[in-house]
């Protein structure tokens, strides 16, 4: 698959990409890419174009597991396409080595409408790699975990909220995409919405969660059914729990504390302190939860009613 840019400088096979086409060696039906870490399977029939990436962030493990996971059973055919094509690839490889978030940037922040001309590092080349693989797609999935305790749940926006609830999630967030100047942009769920094709984000559970593997692949397993790519026998939610954003608040990271250690979905009533730094108390507006509590910020979101 030929990139739209030339790296700016030329870097070593990450272990990832060895540790990957490994395993797909010896697998003709699995189809490396030019994008290091990335793999393309297709099937004789046409249908849909699904990626999955895993790893973003560095400090996410969970995506790139499930990512490895499925090469395998695609490699050994325990997996078989029944039609169109899946691109499987691991997202941020060097920060992944490093365990860290980012090596430079948020990769993350760096999926915008516009190509970056002349990338000046790391992150910004392989964000063009990564847009390169999303050209065309028809539904994508961004496998991610959070850094406070989460139960697993799915991110979309309003207008795919029925495919999610179709997909058998337990927890569903939308209006990522509605909080306007508050919303960081530049994610690949929105990137790939822009573009006419279908996001969704994972977020997986805490970052190295024991069941963050199985709960990544088990939301890669669930899209790729929903499209009919792959059938897949799991208990399904019928009548998921729905909530819509409606704050993302930033915080001065050096000197915020939370009133005490909250995770995502911990209920929040009108008035209660949710934590403080050196300016100013912070405290529930109303009624609602957290959503992906951290050091630098939070969101707030109300139940729907499904």
């Amino acid at each position: 698959m030929p990139l739209r840019h030339s790296p700016p400088y030329q870097s070593r096979p990450s272990l990832i990409d060895r540790e990957l086409s490994g395993l797909v060696a010896d697998a003709p039906q699995i189809e490396k890419l030019a994008v290091p870490a990335a793999f393309h399977i297709s099937a004789a029939l046409e249908g849909p174009k699904v990626v999955i990436f895993g790893s973003i962030h560095g400090d996410e493990p969970a995506g790139s597991l499930a990512v490895k996971e499925l090469l395998t059973q695609f490699a050994d055919c325990t997996l078989k396409l029944l039609r169109g094509s899946v691109i499987l690839a691991v997202g941020n490889e060097l920060a992944l080595e490093q365990r860290v978030r980012k090596v430079e940037r948020d990769l993350n922040r760096l999926f915008e409408f516009e190509s970056i001309i002349e990338p000046s590092g790391y992150e910004e080349r392989r964000a063009e790699e990564l847009r390169d693989l999303l050209a065309g797609a028809d539904y994508m999935m961004d496998l991610h975990a959070t850094s406070k305790s989460s139960s697993p749940f799915l991110m979309c926006e309003s207008h795919l909220l029925a495919e999610a609830q179709a997909m058998g999630f337990a927890r569903i967030v939308t209006g990522w995409g509605e909080l306007g100047e508050a919303s960081l942009g530049g994610d690949t769920e929105s990137y790939i919405n822009q573009m006419g094709g279908k996001g969704f984000t994972v977020e997986t559970g805490q970052r190295d969660d024991a069941e963050g593997c199985a709960n990544a692949l088990d939301a890669a397993r669930r899209l790729l059914r929903h499209v009919s790519l792959l059938p897949y026998e799991a208990a399904d939610v019928t009548a998921p729990a729905i909530y819509k954003l409606f704050a993302s608040i930033k915080v001065e990271e050096a000197t915020f504390k939370y009133r005490q250690p909250f995770g995502s979905f911990n209920p929040l009533v009108e008035g209660e302190l949710i934590g403080c730094d050196a300016n100013k108390e912070y405290r529930a507006p109303c009624d609602c939860v957290l959503v992906m509590p951290s050091n630098d910020e939070f969101m707030l979101a109300r139940r729907r009613s499904n």
